[in-house]
């Protein structure tokens, strides 16, 4: 067990996270793998796994929006009313200042959960979703506004910062991914619902711009001719809202995933989606063709019509008072017929609204309905739970491996995130942008040197030649340090400190303390050393990279071979299995021969010894 363990956290969990990534699903459903799983699934602060703490710690660290600032205000009234100040990490917790203990215990928490516990994180993405989805069925109640009353209502304020919070972390997932196509196969559903979100925001912040640009001053006369676009623009934005809605709801059943009991009905019914897409593509092509020869069945009663009569007539032949129309209003165009026929699946059409007073069409027309009623709910219909129940039945079979591997690839993506909850990831990224920021600017300022060259141009002079003599002698200690196997950048290091040290000194000494020359060598050693430190860290990030796409190769070349060799042997079989069934007939023809032979031999000997006596 602790063999396992080591390789599975070896260099960062690599062999774990390639079984994840090349669906090794019975790897997954190791007992040892799922014991490594439940530990980084709760994390380093869970002591057990059955206590108070699962219920109480997430709980705590979703209630920290509003619990941290006021735990930061009492420690500072705290401190302010005892006339002292300690940092909250202070190792000083005896006597009066023992209460620092319990706030560096909640302030140390944070972090901790955040960077240790997939567990935690998990129910803060939860709870914050659910808060998303809600603020988004909230939105859906209210009615619709074309006037604009309010510019920007408060509802609309933090769905936009939850969208900012998603939209940041679909950026991120973009950048994690290879390529666009990988990372929309994985969050397709993601991405249409923020493309749909910011289009129907889009549309409802360009009718909000003309009204402003109005004074709030239109009339409910002119949104009904001139400014009838804003209205359609608005109905256009609430539609897009509302199938968004949907699209969220949806979304919110990949949460149960991590659920022993919901999980595989969650995988059950996202397989089931794919069985009724491919039946409802074959119901649309038999739908589109029965509906084209339905409407041009019925069109054949326009023949009948006598030639000069008039719109009147023809409306009065169309829909009589009394009888059935020449031509039913359900079947009168293409797009008529289409909506009939679908909604003729569910039972909510009558044979009566198929009658046409032209008997032919009346004939042919019911005939072909009933050929559709018969394909479409008699034959594709029972196809499609026919198909449904053997995508469940195969699932079910296989039901703990295929939760395990969903849940595997859940917990994986929960314990390498660092990002908070939406739409606090948006505010964190900002931080870690400003951070990021000043740093660079930080290392630029460093990286500058400030030098005061003499203005006595002989001077300078003695002073290049003393820093020229200098740098030889230097560089020939370098070399011979080189030559010894001395380390690189030491010798850079005590190189350029003893080369700005003797310019110094010959400086100093030369003008008498006129001219200097300012050289920050300490800065220029820690620059090295960072430069170092990257080069280190990029060739063995590059060697890890080369390293899995080598395992990847590997991988590949053996199951392409593994499969080559199995249709081999597969034809191996089959013609071992042919020249034994071959074999088997030819013996049995043999023996069938033999038998007639001695049967003659028998009756040939018997009619001899006869005609013998």
């Amino acid at each position: 067990m602790d063999d396992a363990r080591i390789l599975l956290e070896h260099k960062d969990q690599f062999i774990f996270k390639t079984g994840c990534q090349d669906e090794h699903k019975m790897f997954l459903y190791a007992n040892y793998t799922q014991r490594f799983l439940q530990e980084l699934w709760y994390g380093k602060i869970f002591k057990s796994y059955k206590s108070w703490r699962l219920v109480f710690m997430p709980t705590l660290y979703i209630m920290s929006p509003i619990i941290y600032p006021i735990m930061l205000l009492v420690y500072l009234f705290l401190c302010l009313l005892l006339g002292v100040w300690l940092p909250p990490n202070h190792n000083k917790y005896d006597g009066c200042y023992s209460w620092r203990k319990f706030f560096k215990g909640y302030f140390d928490f944070l972090p901790a959960a955040t960077k240790y516990s997939a567990y935690i994180k998990f129910c803060g993405h939860l709870v914050s979703f659910l808060c998303f989805v809600a603020l988004l069925a909230v939105k859906c109640l209210f009615p619709f506004d074309y006037t604009h009353t309010v510019a920007v209502p408060a509802l609309d304020v933090f769905i936009i910062l939850w969208l900012l919070g998603m939209i940041t972390n679909e950026v991120k997932q973009l950048q994690m991914a290879n390529s666009f196509s990988v990372y929309l196969q994985a969050n397709y559903l993601d991405f249409i619902f923020v493309v749909a979100l910011i289009i129907s925001y889009l549309l409802n912040a360009i009718s909000l711009i003309y009204t402003i640009a109005r004074n709030y001053d239109i009339t409910r006369e002119e949104y009904n001719t001139t400014a009838q676009w804003v209205i359609t623009i608005q109905m256009a934005a609430d539609i897009i809202f509302a199938l968004d809605t949907l699209i969220i709801f949806g979304r919110l059943l990949t949460y149960f995933q991590v659920s022993p009991f919901l999980g595989p009905l969650q995988l059950s019914l996202f397989r089931m989606a794919w069985d009724v897409i491919f039946v409802l593509v074959i119901l649309g092509i038999v739908m589109f063709a029965f509906a084209a020869s339905m409407t041009k069945v019925y069109l054949v009663g326009l023949y009948v019509v006598p030639p000069g009569t008039n719109d009147t007539q023809l409306e009065e032949l169309m829909n009589p008072a009394n009888g059935a129309p020449l031509i039913p209003s359900t079947v009168s165009s293409m797009g008529a017929t289409l909506v009939s026929l679908y909604w003729s699946l569910y039972g909510l059409l009558d044979i009566e609204d198929f009658e046409s007073s032209y008997n032919v069409s009346n004939a042919v027309g019911k005939g072909l309905l009933g050929l559709y009623l018969v394909l479409a709910v008699i034959v594709l219909l029972n196809m499609l739970i026919a198909k449904i129940s053997n995508t469940y039945a195969n699932i079910q079979e296989n039901s703990r491996v295929e939760w395990n591997y969903a849940r595997s690839n859940l917990i994986v993506e929960y314990s390498e995130s660092q990002d908070l909850a939406m739409p606090f990831n948006f505010i964190q990224t900002l931080i870690r942008a400003v951070i990021s920021l000043f740093r660079k600017c930080g290392r630029c300022c460093s990286k500058s040197q400030v030098v005061e060259v003499p203005t006595d141009e002989g001077k300078a002079n003695d002073a290049y030649d003393v820093a020229d003599d200098n740098k030889e002698d230097i560089d020939g200690k370098t070399t011979s340090e080189m030559n010894n196997g001395e380390d690189i950048s030491g010798s850079n290091g005590r190189v350029m400190v003893q080369s700005e040290a003797s310019i110094k000194t010959e400086g100093n000494g030369s003008t008498k303390n006129k001219d200097k020359v300012k050289v920050n060598s300490m800065v220029e050693l820690k620059e090295v050393t960072r430069i170092l430190e990257y080069i280190k860290a990029d060739y063995l990030k590059k060697q890890e990279e080369a390293t899995r796409y080598s395992l990847k190769e590997l991988h590949h070349k053996m199951s392409t071979k593994i499969k080559t060799m199995e249709d081999e042997l597969k034809v191996l079989w089959d013609e071992l299995t042919a020249w034994k069934t071959d074999t088997k007939h030819k013996m049995g023809a043999m023996h069938k021969n033999f038998t007639n032979v001695q049967e003659v031999m028998r009756k040939f000997l018997k009619k001899k010894f006869s005609d013998r006596s």
